[in-house]
């Protein structure tokens, strides 16, 4: 077994917004482990949006908390569990996120800054929820948030070394440092479980975690470490002297997993003629072969990375805390190329490093040379400066700076690695650094005159990888340690096994005879798609007898299907005629995988169009539902897109006088499959609405797709005569459809507007078509649900958040017209008694306040008391109220 990476795939898109300062990433990831839930959540912080938490397992998104376009953050937003009790004594899991606000004015003048957080309970639904926001202050400003281990302390760090620990339970400020010195910038501050850090253990010191600081004091660098109890205390500090060469013009450290060892990278450059007396093992570009994939080799002479263990000075020293650990190199240094972007290198185990580049490649083309990004993917082995695995990959098709035409240096995009689980690492890729601009004085000038600049993509890959504890390269390079050909970049991927090129084989085989199958409507279209059952049932079957022969791997990823495969799946139904003939052969395989294997996104295709735009195509309406409920990565545009179509079909139905056509309840439709029946815009409003959508992409949307009057008056009036009614939005209510077996076929179907399920026989629609029958008692007794919704509705503050981005887009083409008067002055009939009401009320409350305050103290026992105390007190209560009535009557006067 051998050290590899594996193909990253998609996690989220979102848009970088242009008023965005160099210093400040557009979008930054933080993980959160949650036992017992998944391998854990991503807390993503998009500037100019909010926040946004997805499932790493699912791809789901978890919660979203969007803040709008004027909104931008100082640090990246951090989630945490709270474990609490409710009144009958059971444990409740909580989320919190918090977030710190980026105010206008420059940190260095902040005397203060606000902390926003979210709390709601963990719960089995995908559902995003919109929890209430709270608020609190710290005495500074805040660079960076440090969730302790446990969940229970959160430590928010200063640019100049201040530090303010919170309890996450009570959002109590339990202590704050000020900056150790003048003039001391933190570049770069980490926490970890004090048992790990072992120079700091002996019986004078106490803690449950070590907050370390890379900070910098006048062109000197040195560690600041902090131990933190678990009330949020802070107890002893230590600080550590940084070595480094005579002239240091970069500085960057990486904390490789403090265990027991406690190994440091530091990484500096050094001028040419600045001897140290070691010189790095390093090959030169020329020596990397022709056949690799890798265009540009990740090693050379300009930065040199060298590799230190923190340790007491002498054995005795460790006894007591005051003795100053000092840093002292280990290992062999290695040397390693920077981009104009940068490299981004993560620490996965005490010695090994993920280490993620782009390289620039030139393809011939018509219209002349043009340039594409690719992205490199390596892990090192530090100890002994050797890669131990190599993987490249291109940028998502989605980005707009993965194709550079006719650049003579193109801009390379930044890259930003997160550690999440053992096996997962987050890449986020940035848009290349805007020029340097002067900052204004006021941050909100800035961010509305680069408004109008055009807004890029900022993507999140996952990226599997394993790591085993010995390398056979390893060992190797112990014996051979002067033959400079063992530290060569491998030329060509780890050897595969012969059982995996066998499983290749016979994937690309299965390719072949889709692809020749894909474009004919007879039975050779059917015998490709029974070729495929057949395949996965005979890599089900090679499944089944791996688990109880060989051991185990852990890190894998849960989906048997490899991404490559199942885009090359999707190609070939894309080239399906658009016919339900055609269609009714194919779909399938759509459903397995999009249903069962949760195998597909939106974007897998690309730049060749999205699954949902196939599907429409197709008129493929009930798996266009399914895509609502499954797909995590769908956007605003796309949503309103599909939304218009069904409601311009309403339209054309309400229009035409033969509205067979057009009518779910005709005898027309009834030919129709049941996966080709248009849904009704009751039954598809609520479905959008319940989908994860952001208000600040929401809005420009809406205005594209439903630019005229006509088509926003249904989704008004739907509004309306609901709310007429008494209704209280139980009506947004996604009802279950249809129930699969294990390969996506359809078994059950159950009428959505009459409202009414009906028991299929095995191998019927609703319609009489024949389905495949099941081929085995094990097929039909897998039959699964596909939307598991006793409680899937839109909630009610969702359905009010879209209704009030939907009139804000379009209130004023409904102001210019007359049907649009008339919505609007509907709304305002509604809300009329509500708001009289509240005036009245208003009214009362300078009346009814001071009655309240003196029914509060009579509502305690009198026997606390004697006698003699309640009159005196019964008294001084009523001149109090006496007087407080007649201060009301001064203020209305």
């Amino acid at each position: 077994m051998e050290s590899s990476i594996s193909d990253p795939y998609h996690l989220a898109t979102y848009s970088a917004p242009p008023g965005v300062l160099p210093s400040s990433p557009p979008v930054t990831t933080t993980f959160t482990s949650v036992p017992g839930e998944g391998e854990g959540w991503v807390t993503a912080t998009v500037q100019g949006d909010g926040i946004h938490i997805i499932e790493l397992t699912s791809l789901q998104p978890v919660a979203s908390h969007t803040l709008g376009p004027s909104t931008f953050f100082s640090a990246p937003a951090v989630t945490v569990i709270v474990s609490t009790k409710d009144p009958g004594g059971a444990v409740v899991r909580k989320r919190k996120t918090y977030a710190a606000i980026a105010p206008n004015e420059s940190s260095s003048q902040l005397q203060s800054q606000e902390l926003w957080s979210w709390e709601n309970e963990i719960s089995s639904t995908i559902a995003p929820s919109i929890p209430k926001k709270e608020s609190m202050t710290v005495p500074h400003d805040i660079r960076e948030l440090l969730p302790s281990p446990t969940g229970e302390i959160l430590v928010a760090v200063s640019s100049t070394g201040r530090q303010s620990s919170i309890n996450t339970a009570s959002d109590i400020l339990v202590a704050s440092l000020d900056k150790p010195a003048e003039q001391c910038e933190v570049l770069q501050s980490w926490i970890f479980p004090q048992r790990q850090v072992t120079f700091l253990r002996s019986k004078h010191s106490s803690g449950t975690c070590a907050i370390v600081h890379l900070v910098r004091i006048s062109n000197a660098y040195q560690l600041n470490v902090d131990l933190c109890e678990g009330t949020g205390l802070f107890t002893h500090n230590c600080v550590i002297a940084v070595p480094g060469p005579r002239e240091v013009r970069a500085f960057y450290l990486i904390l490789l997993r403090i265990y027991s060892r406690k190994l440091l990278s530091i990484k500096s450059v050094r001028r040419p003629w600045d001897s140290r007396g070691t010189f790095p093992v390093s090959v030169r570009t020329d020596q990397v072969t022709p056949t690799h994939k890798l265009t540009k080799s990740p090693i050379g002479p300009e930065d040199d990375w060298q590799y230190y263990r923190i340790s007491p000075p002498d054995p005795d020293s460790s006894k007591t805390f005051s003795s100053s650990p000092i840093m002292r190199p280990v290992g062999q240094p290695i040397s390693m190329v920077s981009s104009s972007s940068g490299i981004s290198p993560l620490p996965v185990s005490s010695s090994r490093v993920l280490i993620a580049s782009t390289s620039a490649s030139s393809s011939p083309s018509t219209s002349g040379t043009s340039r594409k990004l690719s992205l490199d993917l390596q892990l090192w082995d530090v100890k002994y400066g050797v890669p131990i695995a190599v993987f490249s990959a291109g940028l998502p098709s989605g980005s707009s700076i993965s194709d550079l035409k006719g650049q003579a240096t193109p801009a390379l995009p930044r890259l930003k690695l997160t550690a999440a689980t053992s096996g997962h690492a987050i890449l986020t890729i940035l848009p290349p650094a805007p020029p340097t601009l002067s900052v204004p004085a006021s941050g909100s000038k800035k961010r509305s005159s680069t408004s109008a600049k055009k807004r890029e993509q900022c993507s999140i890959l996952v990226i599997p990888y394993h790591v085993v504890k010995t390398s056979t390269l390893v060992e190797v390079m112990r014996s051979r340690m002067s033959n400079p050909a063992i530290g060569a970049i491998p030329t060509s991927r780890p050897a595969i096994s012969a059982t995996e090129a066998s499983a290749q084989q016979r994937r690309i085989a299965l390719l072949d005879i889709m692809r020749a199958s894909s474009k004919d409507k007879s039975d050779s279209a059917s015998a490709a798609v029974d070729a495929f059952w057949k395949w996965c049932d005979a890599e089900s079957l090679l499944q089944r007898k791996a688990k109880t022969t060989e051991p185990v791997e852990p890190n894998r990823s849960k989906t048997s299907l490899p991404r490559s495969f199942v885009v090359a799946i999707v190609a070939i139904l894309a080239q399906v005629p658009p016919s339900i003939e055609a269609w009714t052969i194919w779909r399938p395989i759509m459903e397995y995988l999009l249903v069962q294997r949760h195998a597909l996104t939106n974007n897998i295709l690309g730049t060749q169009g999205g699954v949902v735009r196939l599907l429409i195509e197709q008129s493929d309406w009930l798996l266009v539902r399914r895509c609502f409920q499954i797909l995590p990565d769908l956007s605003e545009d796309e949503a309103m897109r599909t939304l218009r179509i069904v409601v311009d079909a309403s339209l054309m139905k309400k229009k035409s006088k033969q509205s067979e056509a057009m009518d779910v309840d005709t005898s027309t439709s009834q030919n129709l499959p049941s996966w080709a029946i248009m849904p009704s815009l009751s039954e598809f409003l609520p479905i959008v609405i319940s989908y994860p959508l952001t208000e600040a992409y929401l809005r420009p949307a809406i205005r594209a797709h439903f630019n005229d009057v006509e088509a926003l008056l249904p989704i008004f009036n739907l509004f309306i005569k609901r709310w007429q009614k008494g209704a209280d939005f139980d009506w947004l209510e996604a009802k279950p459809l249809i129930r699969f077996d294990r390969y996506g076929r359809k078994v059950e179907y159950a009428e959505s507007s009459s409202e009414k399920k009906g028991q299929i026989e095995e191998g019927d629609d609703q319609n009489g078509n024949v389905d495949k029958p099941p081929r085995s008692l094990e097929e039909t007794l897998n039959v699964f649900s596909v939307l598991k919704t006793a409680n899937n509705k839109a909630p009610l503050e969702t359905t009010l958040a879209f209704l009030e981005v939907m009139l804000d887009a379009s209130f004023l083409d409904l102001v210019q017209h007359p049907k649009g008067k008339k919505i609007i002055s509907s709304f305002e009939e509604l809300i009329k008694p509500e708001l009289d009401l509240t005036v009245v009320l208003g009214g009362l409350r300078g009346l009814l306040e001071p009655f309240s305050r003196i029914q509060k103290p009579i509502s305690k026992t009198e026997n606390e008391t004697t006698p003699e105390e309640s009159v005196a007190k019964k008294h001084a209560r009523d001149t109090n109220a006496v007087v407080k009535i007649y201060q009301v009557e001064e203020l209305e006067l």
